[in-house]
Order: structure tokens, then sequence, then C-alpha cells
């Protein structure tokens, strides 16, 4: 096994490092029976140490490897049939129970159903399903803007709305958050009825790890946090609350209010959660990975066809462990992607004891070496720390990817990774694979139809 690459990291001008595969193991998919979809390849996709989760097509699969490169166990379960689906995840009992939230919204309804599901992944009872709540929503699942999920909650965005649920005792509520005033009188006139309140218009959603407390980054006036006590005592979900009438709805006010450093909210800023981190015995942080992309005005581009404009799918990971948490899809519709001159990824660690903020940065141009032949990841993020991007298979020669070190002693610096020939084999160019890559193990992950590839660096 590789050491962990938080221990790895360029030179302080110039964090770059280049890696080779030294191993690789094929695990075979074909028992399975998976059904694959080159439009919808695998995705969703949760691992931990040896244990991997994923979503293909309609069917939800869980993995335990050996590391003699044989399946130990596998379990697979069936979703609704022609859905459109928003997952996440959450490890407890020390890792030996996964919990999800799966949002599933059907092509002909306008609701969703949210179902929270924990799966047993230690060996001894490996699979084992119980079913914590199903309950509607009513809002369809690419209405959902952010899914936060945590013991024993979840909260979601849809409508500008956030609901929050106890899915322990099966309560909750829609609310209305409600931000800071501009001033006295209108915090005043709020509370009178003589002026309406000042909603938050939320990019993110967070639980506090501790305390009973939403984390909601605002983006509609400034760049701010706000936190909010979750309510303790919330109504018993119907059975089928699908119906906006059929939910309790009320507006919550921000107990606190802080500033978020150097964000200007527009369709080229990925944010997301990369978990919470500790840096000492005593102080923990919140991580969250910012991507900014720069691009050459249009006035420089040459007049283009519509048939060349280009829409470019990112995505970003990252966990409370290592590097960072949740993953995202976001598209940046622009006359060819090569108008993008450079991206910055950036890492802002917010600690819990005052909100102070801590900003490290790097940046990427589409002109240095190790841009060429290569495809970079981006911004995403899976649930506990894992880079994923889908690449068609034999279009690049090898991967670009931004690591944060877990601790002090090393600096953020940008990853190259090289592909095995097969990967690279233009006769295979039609197949996507979902590739996914951990930090913390030094492994690359390539999800094919009938091959699981696990590249070790």
């Amino acid at each position: 096994m590789a050491a962990p690459l938080a221990t790895v990291s360029g030179p302080p001008d110039n964090p770059r490092v280049w890696m080779k595969y030294r191993t690789e193991v094929s695990y075979d998919l074909s028992t399975l029976n998976l059904r694959w979809d080159k439009r919808d390849p695998a995705c969703d996709f949760f691992i931990h140490g040896n244990f991997i989760a994923f979503r293909a097509w309609e069917s939800l699969c869980f993995m335990r490897l050996k590391p003699d490169g044989s399946l130990e166990n596998v379990k697979q379960f069936a979703l609704s049939e022609r859905g459109e689906y928003e997952i996440a995840y959450l490890l407890i009992n020390n890792g030996d129970s996964l919990i999800i939230a799966l949002i599933t919204s059907h092509v002909w309804s306008e609701s969703s159903e949210i179902q929270v599901l924990e799966i047993c992944i230690k060996p001894s009872g490996f699979g084992t399903m119980v079913c914590h709540l199903q309950t509607g929503l009513p809002c369809t699942g690419s209405e959902v803007k952010s899914v936060a999920l945590g013991d024993p909650h979840v909260a979601l965005l849809c409508h500008g709305e956030c609901r929050i649920i106890n899915w322990r005792r099966k309560t909750g509520l829609g609310v209305f958050l409600v931000g800071e005033f501009d001033s006295d009188d209108e915090k005043s006139a709020r509370y009178t009825g003589d002026y309406g309140p000042s909603f938050v218009s939320p990019v993110l959603l967070v639980f506090h790890p501790t305390d009973p407390v939403l984390i909601v980054f605002d983006s509609l006036k400034r760049s701010n946090i706000h936190l909010y006590d979750i309510p303790p005592n919330m109504p018993l979900l119907k059975s089928k609350s699908s119906e906006p009438s059929r939910w309790t709805t009320r507006m919550l006010d921000s107990k606190e209010i802080h500033s978020f450093p150097n964000a200007q909210w527009d369709s080229d800023l990925s944010v997301r959660s990369a978990g919470f981190r500790d840096i000492s015995a005593s102080a923990r942080v919140l991580d969250i990975l910012t991507l900014k992309r720069h691009y050459l005005p249009e006035e420089e581009d040459e007049e283009e066809d519509e048939e060349d404009v280009e829409e470019d799918e990112e995505q970003y990971a990252s966990d409370d462990s290592n590097y960072g948490v949740t993953i995202d899809t976001f598209k940046v519709k622009s006359p060819n992607v090569d108008r993008m001159k450079a991206l910055a990824t950036s890492r802002v660690s917010i600690s819990l004891q005052d909100w102070s903020t801590t900003t490290e940065k790097l940046e990427f141009s589409q002109n240095i070496p190790e841009a060429a032949g290569a495809k970079q990841f981006g911004n995403m993020v899976t649930a506990n720390g894992v880079f994923h991007k889908t690449v068609p298979v034999g279009s690049c020669e090898a991967l670009i990817l931004p690591v944060f070190p877990i601790a002090g002693g090393s600096k953020p610096c940008w990853l190259r990774l090289s592909l095995p020939p097969q990967m690279r084999a233009p006769n295979m160019s039609d197949s996507p694979a979902a590739c996914l890559f951990d930090p913390k193990s030094g492994r690359l992950y390539a999800c094919l139809p009938e091959k699981l590839h696990v590249m070790q660096y």
C-alpha cells in the first residue's frame, strides 16, 4: 500500500506532484448483472477502507473487497424504476453501519419520496438493511439543491424552503430561514407585521457535529454563515406527506451570523462542505472547498456556431477525515471550454470556537505542462473524501486533482496520476469510466460495466 498522500507535497512555489501507479487489480462485476447506460454511468460512490457503495442505473451496490483481488461479499438492492435520485451517506456505530438518505423522484410524478436506510457493512451481518423512515416530499428530486445528513437529522433544500426531518423519531418541519436585518427598524417592523422577513438564500447546509444546530451558507446579500437551532419538538410526519398542506411550516430566526471570506456567488463558483477536522485535542474546524473558474472575456473569443457550445460538467469530493465531504454536479455553459483560462480551488477552514477562517489556495492553468493529455478533476467531492469524475476511456493519459493535507507540515498540491494502458486504449473510448481517487489509501478506482479496476499509487 502507498503511504497516505497527506505526506505528499511539492515545492512551496510550485506545488505539483507526478505519480505513477505501482500495481493494478481488477474485480469482476459480471455476476452482479448490473444494467449499464453510457448516458448514466455508475455514480453516488462511497468508499471506506475496503468497502465500496455506488449506484448503477436502478441498483444500489455494496461491496467488501479483499487485498488479493477477490470480492469478499457483495449485496445489490433494486431501486424504483425510472427515477431520479439524490443520495447522501453517513457512517455510524464506529464504522460498522452506513446510513443512506435516498430521495427518489419518479419521472411521471411531481412529488418525491425520502427513505433513510441503515446498512450493516461489517463482515458479520453484511448487507442487513433497516428502514428508519419512508415518507413523501412535495418536490421533485431535480429540485433538491442540497442534502445534509446527520444522526438523527436529515435536511434538504427545495423550492427555497428547507425541510428538516428527525429520521429516528419520524418527525419533521418545513422551515423558511430568516437572516439578518438591515436595521433595528426593519427588525421591529418584522415582528409588528409591517415588514416582511429577510429570508436567506441558502447554497449549502451542514449539521454541527455536536450541537443540534444547522449551519447554513447564504448567498443573498453578502457571504454569510447562519446558525439555526433545530426545533426539538417537531410534528409527527404523516405516512404520505407529499402534499405541502400536510407539512407544518414555520419561520426560523438565525441565532448567530458570521462572515464567509471572499466569495462572489455566481454560476462559476462551486462551494462544498469538506467535513469536520480535528486540528488539536481541543480544536475542530469545518472545511469548505470552493472552486472558481476564470474565463477569457467574451470579446476575445472568435464567433462560434451554436453547435460549438459545450456543457462542461464537474464534480468534487471530500470528507471529515483527510480532504473533504459531499458530491455535486454543476454545469458551466460557455462557447467552447477552451475559454477557461484558469481555475482556483481553495479550502476555507472555519473554527468552531470563534468562527474565524483560514484559507489555502491552489491555482491551475490550462497552459502548464501537467495539463497536456490529462483530465482535471475540478470541484468534486463524495461523502468521505474521494474525488470523482466520469472519464471516457481512451480520452486521456492522466488525471489531475487538488490535494489539501490533513495536518501541518505539508502544503496543498496538484497531483497528476498516470493511467494504465487499458484505460488509455482508444478502442475503449465508448465506455465511460467512473473514476474515483482516495487520497488516504493512494488508490484510483475506475468502474466499468464488467470490471472494477483499482490502481495503487
